[in-house]
């Protein structure tokens, strides 16, 4: 059975019998389909790692920054439910999930170009000097059309995995609530690290500021640099999640990755704190600063393998302009959301794959 054979049949549901038990996956097919998130991927590591910074660049202030990236919870509150609604009811002959993926990709594609050319694009509409506004507008048009595009590909792309496997999961009601507590808490202490993940080595690290000098910029490229280490142990530790959920249990896993980001997030705090006390006068922090930090970002990597993403707001300029404070909110939220799980969350253990190799 081809895979837009398989998009085209509705969803099948766990139930009692052997009809219920859905076909064996070749891993190769599944692998294709995964290579299309691992396209958005590129999408995501874009805005992770270059957007906080470069929104700075353009001129817009530090503190509000975070207000731009309201465009990631809206745009999954709304774009990836309705975008879900009317894949399940397409009846293209191309298959359910392919024509809404097309769209995506194509979204993807006009919503960098915008981006990486909003200076060119506010120069030809009229900007002129130090202020860059409809630089900004025409930047923050393409990046909350970026947003809505990965949300609207990824969606349908993890559908389109689900059809193929036919895995449904359960959880008790009661636990329902648990589950989205972590989840909230899991994404308030994201949320600072992916908003300001390169900006905090280019400002607490490389003591930079945004035009001002190459110290930023070099602790951008560093920042970015961490987050490629990060996305490797990520990969490596997705590849035994399987294993760690059948022996600990979902839930525990859950937990212990949490506190593991809180530790994470309070050693950031600590090199900050370290790094502070040093006074470099504009030359490069010491090599035991950088290799520190790059660790942290890549240990950030097994966390980030269970669970993603977002919330803090624009604490910082209540303290005084830095990234700490948020850090620190990351830092408590994440360690809350790992004993809630450990201690709420039963251990359910997953089965082993029905694919076929």
């Amino acid at each position: 059975m081809t895979i837009v054979e398989r998009d085209r049949q509705p969803a099948r549901h766990a139930g009692p019998g052997p009809s219920s038990r859905p076909d064996r996956v070749r891993l190769r097919t599944l692998f294709r389909v995964a290579s299309v998130a691992g396209g958005i991927q590129f999408g995501w590591a874009l805005q992770l790692s270059l957007l906080t910074p470069y929104v700075q660049e353009l001129g817009i202030p530090h503190a509000w920054a975070s207000i731009i990236w309201l465009c990631g919870p809206l745009s999954g509150l709304l774009v990836q439910p309705l975008v879900g609604h009317f894949s399940d009811r397409c009846t293209s002959r191309f298959g359910r999930r392919r024509p809404f993926i097309l769209a995506g990709a194509l979204s993807i594609v006009i919503a960098v170009i915008i981006i990486g050319h909003a200076s060119d694009i506010g120069w030809l509409l009229g900007d002129r000097g130090q202020k860059k506004m409809r630089a900004v507008v025409a930047f923050v048009i393409g990046f909350w059309l970026l947003d809505v595009a990965n949300n609207m590909t990824q969606g349908p792309c993890r559908a389109l995995l689900a059809d193929l496997t036919g895995k449904t999961t359960v959880y008790l009601p009661g636990t329902v609530w648990i589950i989205l507590l972590v989840t909230g808490l899991t994404w308030i202490g994201w949320f600072p690290f992916l908003l300001f993940d390169t900006d905090w080595m280019g400002r607490e690290i490389y003591g930079g500021k945004p035009n001002e000098g190459m110290n930023y910029s070099n602790g951008v490229r560093m920042g970015s640099l961490g987050l490629m280490l990060n996305s490797v142990i990520l990969g490596i530790t997705s590849l035994f999640m399987e294993k760690l959920c059948r022996k600990w249990g979902a839930g525990f896993t859950w937990g212990v990755s949490n506190i593991l980001m809180s530790l994470c997030f309070v050693a950031m705090l600590a090199i900050t704190a370290i790094r502070s006390n040093m006074n470099i006068d504009g030359h490069l922090p010491p090599d035991g600063v950088i290799v520190a930090s790059l660790i942290v970002f890549a240990f950030l990597g097994i966390p980030l393998a269970v669970i993603v993403s977002l919330g803090s707001g624009p604490w910082d300029q209540l303290f005084g302009g830095g990234n700490s404070p948020a850090i620190l909110i990351a830092a408590i939220s994440a360690f809350a959301g790992g004993l809630i799980a450990i201690l709420a969350i039963p251990r359910t253990r997953v089965d082993k794959s029905r694919i076929r190799h």
